[in-house]
């Protein structure tokens, strides 16, 4: 297309000099002949065949004569799909120095072409329970962690802090069961939730990311938690969570 317009361009230049200059009809090119006499030939015959010298409309061709008509805007869908989201900066300041037990904090371990794991970390013992999902929805999500705080005593969960995936959007069902509180950190700053980061780093040493966790069993999972919770820390005095 814009070897198309160079040549029309070069075309018409070649033709205003010629007719400046007093040059013959017969010494210009047949196809330069329609420019001449006031017409405006349809095609041109260039050496790679016969090109259309019909503008298309963008370029000004034929102009549309009147205005587009008007069409509905859709809404713009919101990006924050998380209801009743609490920001970790209005948590309480004395939750950060881990003296209460209780306060979780829960992520998911993606592996190759596998099932999702979630894993809870309680931020004072660095107890660490995992489980593996059937898939990243949040009903799924939400059904793996009542099972696993239906089991604990009502001191052992107070709150819980999580990032913004998608998987905890119903995270609303665990104040209305348990009367546990949830928060949320910000955009792409998981750090805020070192704890269980730090965990799922742990975590990495048996689960790789190129590990399809489809080959190994549930048992196999909770080997390698228990192994997480039997090794002594630094944190702790050199004692284990467990």
């Amino acid at each position: 297309m814009a070897a198309t317009f160079a040549a029309m361009l070069n075309l018409a230049m070649r033709i205003e000099r010629e007719r400046h200059l007093g040059a013959r009809a017969y010494e210009r090119a047949p196809e330069w002949t329609g420019y001449a006499n006031g017409t405006r030939p349809k095609t041109i015959d260039t050496p790679a065949g016969r090109l259309s010298l019909k503008l298309p409309k963008s370029r000004g061709g034929n102009l549309v004569r009147r205005r587009r008509t008007w069409r509905p805007m859709k809404a713009r869908t919101s990006r924050d799909t998380i209801k009743d989201r609490r920001s970790i900066h209005d948590r309480p300041a004395e939750i950060e120095d881990r003296r209460q037990a209780g306060h979780w904090e829960a992520d998911l371990v993606i592996c190759r072409k596998a099932r999702p794991v979630l894993v809870l970390h309680e931020r004072k013992t660095r107890v660490t329970l995992a489980t593996r999902l059937t898939g990243k929805t949040a009903a799924e999500t939400i059904a793996a962690m009542t099972a696993v705080f239906r089991h604990l005593a009502p001191g052992l969960r107070s709150l819980i802090t999580f990032d913004n995936n998608t998987a905890f959007a119903r995270q609303g069902l665990l104040g209305d069961l348990f009367s546990m509180t949830t928060w949320f950190c910000d955009a792409c700053a998981s750090w805020q939730k070192g704890g269980v980061e730090n965990a799922n780093g742990r975590l990495r040493r048996w689960i790789l990311r190129s590990l399809d966790l489809d080959i190994i069993s549930d048992a196999d999972l909770q080997d390698a938690v228990i192994t997480l919770n039997t090794t002594p820390r630094k944190c702790l005095g050199f004692v284990t969570p467990l």
